[in-house]
């Protein structure tokens, strides 16, 4: 995104079901460089990029590949996760940001907004068939382009199959939703299978079946999410 000028500113199966997909977005700016040097103008061939921690090692060899196309030397800056957005938002408000480019998360997009432009000129018919149609969608705020989505994430649901294959759990379940128990696609499905299987299955009184579970663990930065109809 580009910076407006201012003036002064038991088996276990997976199913892909509806998926909640997150973009990160490469935001264009102008300024000084993170480091406390001068950030690269417009025709310069240097740019600072702001990642939040950890980010360096992805982005470090499209850096280097943009270097050898274009000849623009990329210096990469980690900066904490927490504090990053107020950092920036303060920074586009007073018109000074200290970088060039950082990837964002998407959901910011709409907060950063009125200090952007629009990178409408980018999107062309290639690029936007080459993305997800939601991706595409994500990058606009008020019908304009204002971010670059450069990765995405999603949620994977996992569902056990002696639960779904019994007759019993079936039939309890058709006569109860009026429709086949079934992997849920639609958010409705998923609370009717959660509700179903969260239960008393030994008669003292205590749920020890719970059917929906969200289990989060770090994995080489990533966060691993599953969805399950299981204790």
């Amino acid at each position: 995104m580009k910076l407006r000028t201012q003036q002064h500113t038991g088996r276990v199966r997976r199913a892909m079901g509806p998926l909640a997909v997150v973009a990160a977005a490469a935001v264009v700016l102008t300024g000084c460089g993170a480091g406390g040097g001068t950030g690269a103008a417009e025709g310069t061939s240097t740019l600072t990029v702001v990642v939040e921690g950890g980010g360096k090692a992805e982005l470090q060899p499209i850096a280097d590949l943009y270097k050898k196309e274009k000849g623009t030397d990329v210096t990469l800056v980690e900066l904490p996760y927490d504090g990053l957005y107020d950092r920036i938002q303060s920074e586009l408000q007073a018109g000074t940001p200290s970088f060039d480019v950082a990837a964002l998360d998407a959901i910011w997009l709409p907060a950063f907004a009125p200090g952007l432009s629009s990178l409408d000129d980018l999107f062309t018919d290639d690029v936007e068939n080459d993305l997800f149609g939601g991706l595409v969608d994500e990058s606009q705020v008020d019908g304009k382009h204002i971010g670059m989505p450069v990765w995405t994430n999603s949620e994977i649901l996992f569902y056990r199959t002696d639960l779904f294959e019994d007759p019993t759990n079936k039939a309890d379940f058709q006569a109860k939703y009026g429709y086949p128990l079934a992997a849920p696609t639609t958010w409705e499905q998923y609370r009717d299978v959660a509700e179903f299987f969260t239960r008393d299955t030994d008669g003292d009184g205590t749920v020890d079946l719970y059917g929906t579970g969200r289990c989060r663990r770090p994995v080489s930065r990533r966060w691993c999410s599953t969805r399950r109809a299981a204790r």
